[in-house]
């Protein structure tokens, strides 16, 4: 279902809820509902306004391939950091590109 997914996506992308319903312009009570499937059929403004904050497409929303399947060709050990990177704050995140920005200067 379509708010399923659009909570799937908030956490990989490591958004608070709160901080997206802002974003996105809309109550966090009509996201908390959308994302527990009590809310259907969100208008398209709505769905545009959701996926321009995740910086995702609207028909990723549609999307009935789990996030896990889709990682499924990497690696144990790129798994192992992708599961734990989206745990982190944005902040964190931001501290751990820069990281590996600095080994791919060296490494150039």
């Amino acid at each position: 279902m379509i708010g399923t997914r659009i909570a799937e996506l908030r956490k990989l992308k490591g958004i608070k809820l709160c901080d997206l319903a802002e974003q996105a312009e809309i109550s966090k009570s009509y996201l908390s509902n959308l994302e527990n499937n009590r809310k259907e059929n969100p208008s398209p403004a709505v769905l545009e306004k959701i996926a321009s904050v995740l910086k995702v497409n609207v028909s990723d929303f549609f999307n009935e391939t789990p996030i896990e399947d889709k990682l499924s060709f990497l690696e144990d050990d790129m798994k192992i950091l992708f599961s734990k990177a989206q745990k982190l704050s944005k902040s964190d995140r931001q501290k751990v590109l820069k990281m590996i920005e600095i080994f791919e200067q060296e490494n150039n």
